[in-house]
């Protein structure tokens, strides 16, 4: 049973290389390299207006993560300050 499973895994694996179906690791080096260097002729430098509005909302998004995490920290210390645990790690 067992050898009859590794077989059909076997003939899956070759078909999906076969039809370029694999993985990144099932091509092979040669044929990434290939893929990779196809992808990067595909690309162009982004105009000022397209890197400006892109590094808007990576600020956007670094705000946004900052507050959530200001946010949990601000509540955090106040139910530790509710309970009356010290939050600067010195004694009372």
């Amino acid at each position: 049973m067992q050898a009859k499973l590794n077989r059909i895994i076997l003939q899956d694996y070759k078909l999906r290389i076969q039809l370029g179906k694999g993985s990144e690791t099932d091509l092979g080096m040669g044929r990434w390299l290939t893929s990779a260097y196809r992808t990067l002729k595909l690309t162009r430098k982004s105009d000022r207006e397209e890197f400006m509005l892109y590094m808007k909302l990576v600020l956007l998004g670094f705000g946004v993560v900052g507050a959530i995490g200001f946010i949990i920290y601000f509540l955090a210390a106040m139910l530790l300050l509710a309970a009356g645990v010290s939050t600067t790690g010195g004694t009372p």
